[in-house]
């Protein structure tokens, strides 16, 4: 593609051709092969020595890039090789699939990271070593985050452990040894935490708020099938607290998940923006309530569907955890879960 110099770069955007390349008169004079520079670029403008990038626009100022793709709006990335589908992106490098990324270094093997601020020495976006992360979204399989500090705004993380300083996280999963945490929602699987809240399946927490299957807990409110906590509030079907003990019966549902993916699977029989649509269609909890007959329907009327579901999960599938916050995916994001937990329980050894 062509390069012309413009005068601003308000001049370039006001270009007549959009995918003609741009530089300034500066970048010119340090640069005179500038058009041999800029031939596989589209609409960059001052990048310098990119190689076989394609289809990217709106860049400036990057240098040293090579076989990038589909890469919009970014600035001042370096020694980026291989990048597909960037875009927002700010002194990056070796990255691929990133958006709204800014002042990342030493990056390797990222793949659709989104929101990152301030990273550095990343690897495979799973590991340690990363600072200040904000506004990141569906990181999976994390480990040894006691290394990161003043995470925010984290959601729908999984596998983490020895997790610190976290703050207004949801719908996260399988955590361990977390500490001051706050305004968490959705967490299941926890153990070792304090200060969180919406948690579920948790053990040894402290301070939590509207929690259900914890053990070991204390100072929590609103909690429901606990076991040895103390200084709640609020609480039902507890033990080894105050009131009542009775509890209510939770039916079993042999090879839950194969059940439940029979169900779902059947022509417009899945429908995950309510509980029931009707009596053949069901979002994923309203079928496991469903498939559990008398015994599930009489256990959602005394709670919730929500409830329900999670403890029929909970008491037929121990080993294949189900976080709440599948129940409330889209249609295609829950059936690829189901799909997966039935393929886990197919694999699982003959009890």
């Amino acid at each position: 593609m062509t390069t012309q110099i413009f005068s601003t770069y308000s001049d370039f955007l006001r270009r007549d051709n959009k995918r003609c390349n741009g530089v300034s008169p500066e970048f010119a004079e340090r640069n005179q092969d500038y058009q041999q520079q800029n031939e596989a670029n589209t609409a960059c403008w001052n990048c310098s020595h990119c190689s076989d990038c394609s289809d990217c626009s709106r860049c400036s100022d990057c240098s040293d890039c090579s076989r990038c793709s589909d890469c919009s709006d970014c600035s001042g990335c370096s020694v980026c090789s291989g990048c597909s589908g960037c875009s927002d992106c700010s002194g990056c490098s070796g990255c691929s699939d990133c958006s709204g990324c800014s002042g990342c270094s030493d990056c390797s093997g990222c793949s659709v990271c989104s929101g990152c601020s301030g990273c550095s020495d990343c690897s495979g976006c799973s590991g340690s070593g990363c600072s200040v992360c904000s506004g990141c979204s569906d990181c999976s399989d994390c480990s040894g985050c006691s290394d990161c500090s003043r995470c925010s705004r984290c959601c729908v993380c999984s596998d983490c452990s020895r997790c610190s300083r976290c703050s207004r996280c949801c719908r996260c999963s399988r955590c361990s040894g977390c500490s001051d945490c706050s305004g968490c929602s959705v967490c299941s699987g926890c153990s070792d935490c304090s200060d969180c809240s919406g948690c579920s399946d948790c053990s040894r927490c402290s301070r939590c708020c509207v929690c259900s299957d914890c053990s070991r807990c204390s100072r929590c409110c609103r909690c429901s099938r606990c076991f040895d906590c103390s200084d709640c509030s609020d609480c039902s079907r507890c033990s080894d607290v105050k009131g009542d003990k009775s509890g209510f019966a939770v039916p079993v549902l042999e090879n839950i998940h194969q059940q439940v993916l029979e169900a779902v699977s059947r022509p417009n029989a899945l429908d995950m923006s309510t509980w029931h649509t009707c009596e053949t269609t069901h979002c994923r909890a309203g079928w496991v309530v469903a498939l559990a007959g008398k015994e599930g329907q009489k256990l959602e009327s005394k709670t919730s569907t929500l409830f329900a579901a999670m403890q029929i999960y909970h008491k037929s599938s121990p080993q294949i955890k189900v976080s709440p916050m599948r129940f409330f995916e889209s249609n295609e994001v829950a059936m690829r879960d189901m799909e997966r937990c039935a393929e886990l329980e197919k694999k699982a050894p003959e009890k």
